[in-house]
């Protein structure tokens, strides 16, 4: 959904933004929305264990 990309300090930073100026990640919490952030190899090589947290995730929200 949001691409990002690093800056010279290996920090991640959003490639998007609301014309509002606002970060979308505290957009959605704001609207009672949970994130989970997985790093694209993780998801490539163990995607059980992702779909592991994301069940435990969807769990702790009933």
């Amino acid at each position: 959904m949001f691409r990002g990309k690093a800056d010279r300090r290996s920090r991640w930073q959003p490639a998007c933004r609301f014309a509002t100026g606002r970060c979308p990640r505290r957009h959605f919490e704001g609207q009672g929305f949970g994130i989970l952030r997985f790093w694209n190899d993780e998801v490539e090589k163990n995607i059980d264990a992702v779909c592991l947290a994301v069940r435990q995730a969807a769990k702790g929200r009933g």
